[in-house]
């Protein structure tokens, strides 16, 4: 696992997170972008591994609905999905699976009928630097009955692989949704921001992760992500299962939000192949309890079959501890390394 985390390191050592300058995410910013999208809808004609189906630049607007994906070998670049379904999926994989599917550079959000951009975007989400944990609607959020609940809602134990680059999710009550399926699912470069009031719908709302308390996935990839927003849950939500995690690889994102932010794997016993290495925790959106959690599986299980490695705390200017936080700091704690056990040091962990 050494050598997966060197390899990712040296690919985009020192690039952009996702959303900032020079590092664009969702359908205007790929290449060749037109200017304009083309209504479209499914459903989809699969592809072949040496021939896939390519989707290039298509609107789906799937109203109060979802866009379903039950097809394989497909590449959509430069898409949006739209849909108000509060209670359900703006994407999913559908009743029969979906395989090798790639998102790149693809935008999921609410209807732009009700919303074109988040209220008060910025980066890494509205919000950031202003000490609140609350929703306000129109301010800092949307309305939570114009959005969705799940970015994409993976159905299938035959899903996978599914890969995500360079996409922009925002208006979600849950970005992504794994279950306990066994084929790689990769995350890189997306951003993850600006999710929607959890106040109508009672969201738990959380990033991209697993959310049923059953069997967990395996091998996921997220790397070199931004997840941030205010939040009632996790921005990593690995949360609590019936067996173990294996394969869950966690590297160069930007957390900041949430309640407690992170959640590697809820302290699951007997999880291995776990690596949460070089990521970054930012002050700019307040955590509601704390920032990290699930560090017992690093302690107990520690290096080499889980490795935590390399965690820094980033303060910005001008924040400062809220009240009711349960993790404590001050400006003084900023470049500090982020322990498994959630407090901060000057020197690595290395257990």
């Amino acid at each position: 696992m050494g050598g997966i985390i060197t390899t990712l390191l040296a690919q985009v050592q020192g690039q952009p997170f996702p959303g900032q300058p020079g590092n664009p995410v969702g359908f205007a910013a790929a290449p060749g972008y037109p200017g304009s999208l083309t209504p479209s809808s499914g459903p989809f004609t699969s592809g072949t591994a040496g021939s896939p189906t390519i989707i290039s630049f298509k609107d789906f607007d799937a109203g109060v609905s979802s866009t379903n994906i039950d097809a394989n070998f497909i590449r959509f670049v430069g898409c949006r999905f739209q849909s108000n379904n509060p209670a359900g999926n703006n994407v999913s994989t559908g009743g029969t699976g979906a395989q090798n599917i790639t998102f790149s550079y693809c935008s999921f959000t609410p209807r732009t009928s009700l919303y074109q951009s988040p209220p008060g975007q910025a980066w890494p989400s509205a919000g950031a630097g202003q000490q609140s944990t609350t929703f306000i609607t129109d301010s800092n959020c949307i309305n939570g009955n114009s959005g969705y609940q799940f970015g994409v809602e993976c159905h299938n134990l035959t899903d996978g692989p599914l890969t995500w680059d360079h996409c922009d999710f925002w208006g979600f009550g849950n970005a992504i949704n794994f279950i306990g399926h066994t084929a790689q699912m990769t995350v890189r470069d997306c951003w993850f921001h600006d999710s929607a009031n959890t106040s109508p719908q009672g969201y738990h709302n959380d990033g991209p992760g697993y959310l049923n308390g059953g069997t967990p996935p395996q091998n996921i990839l997220l790397d070199h992500n931004t997840i941030a927003s205010i939040g009632t849950t996790n921005a990593l939500p690995f949360q609590a299962a019936t067996s173990a995690y294996i394969n869950i690889i966690v590297t160069r994102n930007f957390f900041s939000g949430f309640n407690i932010c992170v959640d590697m794997c809820h302290d699951v016993l007997s999880s291995t192949g776990l690596v949460f290495a070089d990521n970054i925790f930012g002050t700019d959106l307040p955590w509601v309890n704390a920032p990290f959690g699930g560090g017992s599986m690093f302690i107990s299980n520690g290096y080499p079959v889980n490795i935590f490695r390399r965690n820094r705390f980033k303060v910005l200017s001008g924040t400062s501890t809220i009240a009711g936080q349960q993790f404590t700091w001050s400006p003084a704690d900023d470049g500090k390394f982020m322990l498994p056990g959630g407090t901060l040091s000057t020197v690595d962990y290395s257990g």
